[in-house]
């Protein structure tokens, strides 16, 4: 951090709807599954064109020479825990930030500034003895409760990793998501409070959040037609070669599971 900051302004942003989730949405084998996160607009740039509006007003109630930064998950910035010392939430044993009031459905960002704010205060863990979200991994990825094994997230798998075999013992478990996982934050109590987003921007496009395979696999045939339905949506971050990629895995442990069947 630059040693002018002396504060850091952390915000938050709801992306819940009242579409159903994910255990209520996959009807049969042929469904997929897309993350909440990934249903509209790439949150990325909805909340950069709010941050600049709301460094502008800084700017006109401070002063131009005010010094502001923002991050909105771009770089090597740890929003959660700023949030968990900017009071947001704690930090809950499936490694998300957690407001008693508000859930997790919210995306974070960051401003830094060279204002000296009055700091809120860290509110305490209060997870209990819950352990929902470490019971409904299918992926096993949490070794233990505030621990997040990247390597076995399905997220991670795939949205983020470059590899394109999938190891044996991760196979199990990855469908029906196509895009990213849901489940953690599904069964968390205290996401039945959350608040719902009154921003399109965040509402389900076409092929929706629950496409059937028949859907996605038309939309990777039509190469220029899919990747334009993809940009400025987070689903350009893998792409179709992702999402090819995520498919076939799918089916390789469909086909080792039928093969090991007696």
């Amino acid at each position: 951090v630059a040693d002018w900051v002396k504060s850091v302004i952390v915000l938050g942003l709801f992306y819940e709807t009242p579409h159903p989730h994910t255990q209520d949405a996959i009807e049969n084998d042929d469904t997929l599954w897309i993350s909440r996160y990934a249903w509209g607009r790439d949150y990325h740039r909805v909340i950069t064109k709010m941050n600049r509006r709301l460094m502008k007003k800084l700017f006109e109630a401070f002063g131009n020479e005010t010094k502001v930064r923002h991050w909105v998950d771009t770089g090597p910035v740890m929003e959660k825990v700023m949030g968990k010392y900017g009071g947001l939430g704690w930090i809950g044993k499936n490694t998300m930030l957690i407001h008693p009031r508000a859930g997790s459905w919210f995306f974070l960002s960051v401003l830094f500034t060279d204002l000296d704010l009055v700091h809120d205060h860290e509110l305490a863990d209060q997870c209990g003895s819950c352990t929902r979200c470490l019971d409904v991994c299918p992926t096993d990825a949490f070794p233990e409760p505030y621990v997040l094994d990247a390597t076995k997230c399905i997220s991670y798998r795939t949205i983020e990793t470059k590899e394109d075999e999938l190891p044996s013992d991760q196979g199990d478990g990855l469908a029906p998501h196509l895009l990213g996982c849901d489940l953690c934050q599904d069964v968390c109590p205290y996401n039945r409070f959350s608040p719902m987003t009154i921003l399109n921007d965040f509402q389900p496009r076409e092929p929706g959040f629950a496409p059937t395979r028949a859907e996605i696999e038309s939309l990777l045939n039509r190469p220029d037609e899919g990747l334009s339905r993809m940009v400025g949506t987070p689903l350009k971050r893998p792409g179709p070669e992702g999402l090819s990629r995520t498919l076939r895995w799918h089916d390789e442990a469909r086909s080792r599971q039928e093969s090991e069947e007696p």
